[in-house]
């Protein structure tokens, strides 16, 4: 059934990956270039140049659209919780997988030395799977209430 805790839970997982997505996921000034990346585009601006937009990274944006539709995936699976609790850990290692190749792909994009960077910033957007973790976790807990629920209501009867 749709009307649960944990689909509300499953609901906010999606919407915090999906606002990672819109939100920088880390942005870098050095002397006469700023490049900001998102999970769909990554914006290069030079001095005295248009501001280029390309295509974001495949490696990002591929993990955080199979996120999102793994967790509609969990949702609709309602009829089965059990195998709805397993997918939900399954869903917590790709959200912090996504973490991982976040990080790792900025650090293997930009190994430069502190003093060429005038302001690096990683913005609260890489903060949005680790609160997706928690509503997937908050989820499964809720969907094991619930199974134990109804085992303890088949029991009686």
């Amino acid at each position: 059934m749709l009307q649960r805790i944990q689909s509300l839970y499953l609901l906010m997982s999606a919407i915090s990956i999906l606002l990672m997505s819109f939100l920088p996921i880390f942005s870098i000034e050095m002397p006469g270039i700023i490049h900001q990346v998102f999970a769909f585009t990554q914006v290069i601006q030079k001095t005295e140049l248009p501001a280029e937009t390309t295509l974001s990274p495949v490696l990002i944006l591929v993990p955080v659209i199979l996120s999102i539709l793994f967790t509609f995936f969990i949702l609709f699976s309602f009829k089965n919780r059990r195998k709805q609790a397993h997918l939900c850990w399954g869903l917590m290692a790709f959200q912090l997988f996504i973490i991982i190749l976040s990080i790792g792909w900025l650090m293997s994009t930009y190994p430069i030395t502190i003093g060429e960077i005038t302001k690096q910033a990683h913005p609260l957007s890489l903060i949005f799977p680790l609160v997706s973790v928690v509503w997937t976790f908050m989820a499964r807990k809720a969907i094991l209430k619930d199974e134990a629920l109804v085992r303890s209501v088949d029991r009686i009867r």
